[in-house]
């Protein structure tokens, strides 16, 4: 009888990117939202620029990365602009910087602005942590979604990340599957951030699983596996 593996709420928690990107979300909520999260021992909080420094201060002192956006959400800005995005991040004291990349010239470069893009958010963010959003809902096919993640690895990117959240399709097990793909033709040298649609454990369980088996047993560690989530925090806790 086949039955579904488990997983400890407190490891599926070490790889949380906690998440609260809404726009107009009031410095109320955000607070308590921190503060919720401050001693729940998640990998990251993932929050608009504007409260990168609130989130330093509330999280920051307990260990947990703080991460926002660059290019957010549909991914519009040139290189020039997404650089200048991150660099305002690294100044305002963000650990990881989640950036949209320019999908739609995909087909017209062989996905040339995506590595620019990624290389100019490396520059202006040494040492940082850069996720690349693929928007892969937004890609139609494996294949496509293979390319737009060479084109981010190639870019310097430290994990490769399936959605911002916002288009009606999140992450699947199919465009997973292409990312790990990739992923394993180049062993090491990029993780994994699952999100869009991961609101339940059992999703989340399900792409731990789905992870482990493709890149091996003790493979999912904050270092290289994130679920990026908001409403997956209350479900854990």
């Amino acid at each position: 009888m086949h039955t579904t593996p488990r997983v400890p709420s407190a490891r599926l928690l070490s790889v949380l990117d906690a998440t609260l990107l809404d726009d107009d979300a009031p410095e109320a909520r955000v607070r308590a939202f921190l503060e919720r999260v401050q001693n729940a021992h998640v990998a990251a909080v993932c929050v608009q620029p504007t409260w990168v420094g609130m989130a330093r201060d509330i999280v920051g002192v307990h260990g947990i990365s703080v991460a926002s956006v660059a290019n957010f959400p549909l991914g519009e800005g040139g290189p020039d602009d997404a650089g200048e995005e991150a660099l305002a991040l690294v100044e305002a004291g963000v650990d990881e910087i989640d950036v949209v990349v320019p999908i739609d010239t995909l087909d017209r470069d062989d996905g040339a602005m995506i590595r620019w893009t990624l290389e100019a958010v490396r520059a202006a963010a040494p040492g940082r942590t850069i996720k690349a959003i693929l928007e892969t809902g937004a890609l139609d096919t494996p294949e496509r979604i293979r390319r737009a993640a060479g084109a981010a690895v190639a870019g310097g990117a430290d994990f490769l990340k399936t959605s911002t959240g916002r288009h009606p399709v999140g992450a699947t097990p199919e465009a997973v599957e292409a990312l790990l793909q990739v992923m394993q033709a180049c062993p090491g040298r990029v993780g994994l951030k699952i999100s869009g649609g991961v609101s339940d454990v059992d999703a989340a369980v399900a792409y731990w699983c789905q992870t482990e088996r493709a890149m091996g047993p003790q493979w999912c560690h904050k270092k290289r596996f994130r679920i990026g989530a908001s409403s997956l925090l209350d479900a854990l806790l």
